[in-house]
């Protein structure tokens, strides 16, 4: 856990908390500790562009609070710069979608 809190990328933060419990359901309240930002569900759903699968699932308690966590399938090796890689991917995503609407 220490390695995982250690790593400046908030995206590899998050995704290898994922990988240590892998096939385990993680509560978002430790997601949200690990990122440590107010984005971290974006952050989290961003993994998906690397290659990523996973399930957000929502569950109601005993004390009827509803909780949510997120279960890892698979992952793939992380590129080189995860989060510039993230953002290039975000960048020409929105190009091909404003030529679309052209």
């Amino acid at each position: 856990m220490k390695k995982v809190m250690g790593h400046p990328s908030v995206h590899v933060r998050i995704g290898e908390l994922l990988k240590l419990n892998f096939e385990k359901a993680v509560p978002s309240k430790l997601i949200e500790f690990v990122a440590n930002q107010d984005d971290w569900k974006k952050r989290t759903r961003e993994l998906r562009y690397l290659g990523w699968e996973f399930d957000a699932r929502c569950a109601k308690g005993a004390n009827g609070r509803v909780t949510s966590s997120y279960t890892l399938h698979k992952f793939l090796e992380w590129p080189e710069d995860p989060t510039g890689w993230i953002r290039r991917y975000e960048k020409e995503r929105a190009v091909k979608g404003k030529a679309a609407n052209l």
